[in-house]
């Protein structure tokens, strides 16, 4: 089987700033602890990520305001201009993966439908392959699932959709909205990190097989104190995938003193070009 190293996508795009913590694994975010600060002055911008946090303690948190860049920005169409990169994701030959928003949540409260829209439709006719991942799955299966037949067909082929929950409550409260993206066709997979506790995949989700991915990783929170991760935690998940044949990715894992991304086997990527 191949080895993945921690990152999963190939590059990503966040045209709109702004988020709202939903559950404890927000509490150390590790993108507020960047948006709007010298770590995140990047060049094009348009300032979508300035005066989304405020300061608590000695980390920052997402403040509840929502930005964008004015409607002719070149922001707007970043993935139509970028090529895919010289060794994708997926391997030789194939599409590059585009984390959408990974500063943010595309399906924030704050974020109109057509904005979400405008966003999904520039990684669908991009050609690249938009990874998106939320905290809010009701929102996404209700925007997808109202869908007409012709945007379904050409969004399916280009798309993955998926979930975090660092906790069991959180991972089960979130499984039946991914579950009904999965019946209609979608591509789904889980992302539980940060991982807090330990989290069994139940039978329902573990029969997607090779539909779905499984993503564990501990907290990445740079100047902030991180909860601890149980290395048997992912090794209990990773018994669980290999059983189901679902894909497994490890991302890393904090251990109290430094976030160490480690490698493990897992099975192959979906079927898509």
């Amino acid at each position: 089987m191949p080895v993945l190293e921690w990152f999963y996508w190939d590059f990503s795009y966040n045209p709109l700033g702004g988020c709202l913590p939903v559950d404890p694994s927000c509490d150390n975010c590790y993108a507020a602890q960047c948006a709007g600060t010298k770590s995140w002055p990047f060049p094009g911008y348009a300032g979508v990520h300035d005066g989304v946090t405020v300061k608590k303690g000695k980390k920052r948190v997402y403040n509840g305001k929502a930005t964008r860049p004015p409607n002719r920005h070149p922001l707007w169409t970043k993935p139509l201009r970028l090529k895919g990169v010289k060794e994708p994701k997926l391997g030789p030959g194939k599409r590059s993966i585009c984390f959408v928003e990974d500063m943010g949540d595309l399906f924030f409260e704050k974020h109109s439908d057509a904005d979400i829209t405008r966003v999904i439709e520039t990684i669908v006719f991009s050609g690249h392959i938009g990874l998106l991942l939320t905290k809010r799955p009701a929102r996404m299966a209700a925007f997808f699932l109202k869908q007409p037949p012709l945007t379904v067909r050409q969004w399916q082929p280009n798309l993955l959709l998926g979930f975090s929950a660092g906790h069991q409550v959180w991972f089960d409260r979130r499984l039946p909205d991914l579950l009904a993206l999965a019946e209609a066709g979608y591509f789904v997979f889980t992302s539980i990190a940060p991982m807090y506790e330990p989290v069994i995949l139940p039978p329902e989700f573990l029969v997607l097989g090779k539909r779905t991915w499984v993503i564990v990783g501990g907290e990445m929170a740079p100047k902030a104190r991180c909860h601890p991760m149980d290395a048997n935690w992912a090794l209990a998940i990773l018994k669980q995938c290999k059983e189901a044949g679902v894909s497994f990715f490890f991302r890393g894992m904090h251990t109290g003193a430094a976030y160490i991304p480690l490698k493990l086997q897992i099975h192959e990527f979906p079927d898509v070009e």
